[in-house]
């Protein structure tokens, strides 16, 4: 024996006692009585899940918004793959997505004996990203290339900046720019935003790299200008951070001990004021100054008495004589 009862409305339970029975293919004898026996049926609810609105969002991450029918408690999600949850039976459940598309989830949930489920569509567009970079050198001023690489869905608005001023670039469809720039002086350039065509901004995080322009253009340190006793001198000149030096004069009779070492020593034909020039040299960018070294001649002193014999408390007078014009002179004696 077997009874349906699919049209009983839900409820608790119902409770279903034999009370009568008869074999219907003999209308006689009449229902028996002789029954026992009590059938217990729980009926549960359907619940109603509400999986949330259909979401487009930027970036890699977004919460979920699912509201559980109040009947019960166990409510979960599926797991689409490709996706990571912050807490699969979490109606408000953050997902991460590894890549950019769309996913399909369902959110589930049972009643005892009844299950149903809601489902919702989460787009991911992704984050733009850029890179820039460049490999130019100039020699105090000239032309540099700036590098800036896109990723995402162009076209693109750009800004990049030299750290004074911005430098918008709008409707770019070409996902590798190269940019001319004239640049003077040592300069360095860095992304300050990207967003693409899903009106999608990139996070600091995907803006990389930077472009430094580099100026080569050396510093040239001769040292200060002197006088110098002689005809031969140690010149002091820096030594340079970038490039090589070498000493040059315009007299073809100077001559330079080590013409390449900052400290070379440097002989001259005659005395009087000779100018010498610290040039270095930069890959081809060159950069130099000027030292100025006066050269005297060394005094030649003839000192004589006059008189090499005297009588205690009278004196004697000693002339000091030079060949030379440079004077004042400061004289040191010694006595025995």
């Amino acid at each position: 024996l077997s009874r349906s009862f699919n049209r009983i409305s839900h409820s608790n339970k119902v409770n279903t006692r034999i009370v009568a029975a008869r074999n219907s293919n003999y209308p006689s004898p009449a229902f028996s009585t002789n029954v026992s026996g009590t059938a217990v049926l729980t009926l549960d609810e359907t619940p109603v899940p509400n999986a949330g609105s259909d979401q487009t969002t930027c970036g890699f991450s977004t919460t979920l918004a699912a509201i559980p029918s109040p009947i019960s408690n166990a409510y979960s999600w599926s797991v689409p793959a490709g996706l990571n949850f912050s807490d699969q039976n979490d109606p408000n459940a953050i997902i991460t997505a590894a890549i950019t598309g769309s996913f399909n989830l369902q959110f589930i949930q049972t009643n005892g004996a009844c299950e149903n489920h809601d489902d919702v569509t989460i787009n991911f567009n992704g984050s733009p990203s850029g890179t820039i970079s460049t490999t130019s050198e100039i020699c105090r001023e000239g032309m540099a290339e700036i590098h800036i690489a896109l990723e995402g869905f162009g076209p693109w608005n750009v800004v990049y900046t030299d750290g004074t001023s911005n430098f918008p670039i709008a409707n770019q469809t070409n996902n590798n720019i190269i940019i001319p720039r004239n640049v003077i002086g040592q300069t360095t350039f860095t992304l300050v935003s990207v967003s693409d065509n899903n009106n999608c901004t990139a996070t600091a995080e995907r803006l990389h790299g930077s472009a430094t322009v580099v100026n080569l253009k050396p510093e040239a340190e001769p040292g200060v200008d002197i006088h110098s006793c002689g005809l031969s001198h140690t010149l002091n000149a820096e030594v340079p951070t970038s490039g090589t030096g070498t000493w040059k004069s315009t007299n073809a009779q100077v001559q330079f001990a080590s013409a390449s070492q900052p400290n070379s020593t440097v002989t001259v034909p005659d005395y009087g004021f000779h100018t010498f020039t610290w040039e270095v040299n930069n890959n081809g960018c060159i950069e130099s100054d000027q030292v100025t070294i006066q050269f005297v001649e060394e005094p030649d002193l003839h000192g004589a008495l006059s008189a090499n014999q005297i009588c205690e408390g009278n004196s004697a007078t000693l002339n000091i004589t030079t060949n030379s014009h440079h004077g004042p002179w400061i004289i040191s004696l010694e006595y025995n």
